[in-house]
């Protein structure tokens, strides 16, 4: 159920902002260190709150550090976190599998039973590879699209209601096809400047776009189960794709593997089904089929590098799922999980902090940056988590732009409107990758104005700090 407290987003900004006495109860004293001249740059080109540390990956000695103890949102510096667990608790060679179960009556294929995984990158060929032996055959007692494996609601309760339907914001479910994306084409009409809006799951679509000399722009939006478009398409370009996830999953699965049955001949009634009791299933099914995803090494890295949100809840639920012996029925149970997983396997004490998902998607998650330092400084040394971050300028990356920072650096990025992250490991150029980096976390939050502005400051200033660390510290935290 959406809550009413979701219309009051900027209630995190004013927390940031001016942050509660518990913000500092039990944490360690931290003097206010910076370099003040880069310190004041920040303020004079992009007014924000600014919070950041750097130090090195080993031992406890910090370089720099501002408001380290304050509780942020993390953004999508949280996913941080979700990869360092999932290699540690379910391994780099994990794999998500997708499995077809049979029942038989006389001898004959009786009834079907796709058990799904929570596999976030499954597509429909995988599909159609699992259902292949039952190519032509007509399913008497139905296809059941088993979505038991978990039982939380398709979004987290703690997401703002504008991003759902949206494609950086998909439906999570046990069961996950082609992204769980709508991929919607505009093309122009020949000779006239109308342009014809289609997708690929038939939904009805209301939509208003003209060819225009202007640069192309396209809203879309959802209002009940009508897809809405507007906008314009420049002239010069012959039809452009866009992608938009589904505001309910089950149409949407019902429709993909419909599709998929279809193409092989197969027929059958398909039901889908969120709570099912495997004890008596295992007595009367056997295993007919099974399809794996890649390695989660090779799922992981490029996910992290694009920020790909639906594989991050996905692997936050499978974590929940596999870590609990109690049923999960809320994102929010997980808040108590991660932070005992953190504790139990890297002993990090994440007192104050709160985890409501696995991507940072959701403005109620808070870290402290003195806290999400010491997450960067567990992860140090396995080399899968390591592999994961970007470097600046790199194709299909959330850094491929950002290349005033410096080679030697390796970071993820996170932004939600308002709030900019970038933690990660910088590497000394003189010294080359086999000496150790320095961990750093820096966080922009409540600024007005688009991300592009507030990124190059960021950037610069750890680029300056990195290569000039001239430190001046000043106690502006009274001793207790």
């Amino acid at each position: 159920m959406f809550r009413a407290r979701h219309w009051f987003s900027a209630s995190s900004v004013f927390v940031a902002l001016c942050p509660p006495s518990w913000a500092q109860q039990n944490a360690p004293m931290l003097s206010y260190t910076s370099n003040a001249p880069l310190h004041q740059k920040l303020y004079d080109k992009k007014p924000a709150f600014y919070a950041y540390i750097l130090g090195d990956v080993a031992g406890k000695r910090v370089d720099c550090h501002h408001a380290a103890q304050t509780y942020v949102t993390p953004a999508s510096c949280q996913k941080i976190i979700t990869a360092l667990l999932a290699f540690r608790i379910l391994g780099p060679q994990y794999r998500y599998k997708t499995q077809l179960f049979v029942s038989k009556k006389g001898g004959h294929i009786n009834s079907a039973r796709i058990c799904f995984s929570g596999d976030p990158l499954l597509t429909s060929v995988q599909l159609e590879t699992l259902l292949k032996p039952l190519e032509k055959k007509h399913i008497q007692g139905g296809i059941v699209l088993d979505c038991s494996g978990f039982q939380t609601p398709e979004y987290s309760n703690d997401w703002m209601i504008g991003d759902m339907g949206s494609n950086h914001s998909c439906p999570v479910s046990a069961a996950n096809i082609d992204h769980n994306w709508i991929k919607v084409r505009i093309k122009r009409h020949a000779n006239t400047t109308r342009c014809m809006v289609t997708n690929t799951e038939e939904i009805p679509i209301v939509a208003t776009i003209n060819v225009h000399k202007n640069p192309t722009t396209i809203k879309l939006w959802w209002n009940n189960h009508h897809l809405c478009a507007s906008g314009y398409l420049n002239d010069s370009e012959p039809e452009k794709i866009y992608t938009r996830s589904p505001k309910t999953l089950t149409p949407y699965l019902l429709n993909k593997v419909q599709k998929v049955i279809t193409k092989l001949g197969i027929t059958g009634q398909i039901q889908l089904i969120n709570r099912l009791n495997h004890q008596d299933c295992k007595k009367r099914e056997a295993l007919l089929s099974v399809v794996y995803s890649k390695k989660l090494v090779e799922v992981l890295g490029p996910a992290f590098k694009t920020s790909d949100n639906l594989v991050f809840d996905a692997l936050y639920l499978t974590i929940l799922h596999n870590s609990s012996p109690h049923a999960i029925v809320d994102w929010g149970c997980g808040d108590p999980i991660i932070k005992a997983l953190l504790k139990k396997y890297f002993d990090l004490d994440m007192k104050g902090a709160l985890f409501v998902d696995g991507s940072g998607l959701s403005r109620y998650n808070r870290i402290q940056p003195a806290q999400l330092w010491q997450v960067l400084k567990a992860g140090y040394g396995m080399p899968a988590f390591m592999h994961a971050f970007a470097h600046p300028g790199e194709k299909n990356s959330t850094l491929a732009k950002r290349t005033i920072l410096p080679k030697g650096v390796r970071a993820k990025t996170g932004h939600l409107l308002g709030i900019s992250t970038l933690c990660g490991y910088a590497w000394d150029g003189t010294k080359g990758p086999r000496s150790l980096p320095k961990a750093f976390v820096f966080v922009a939050q409540g600024y007005n104005g688009n991300r592009k502005e507030v990124q190059p400051i960021i950037d610069s200033f750890l680029k300056d700090q990195l290569e000039n660390p001239i430190t001046t510290t000043v106690n502006l935290i009274p001793n207790p």
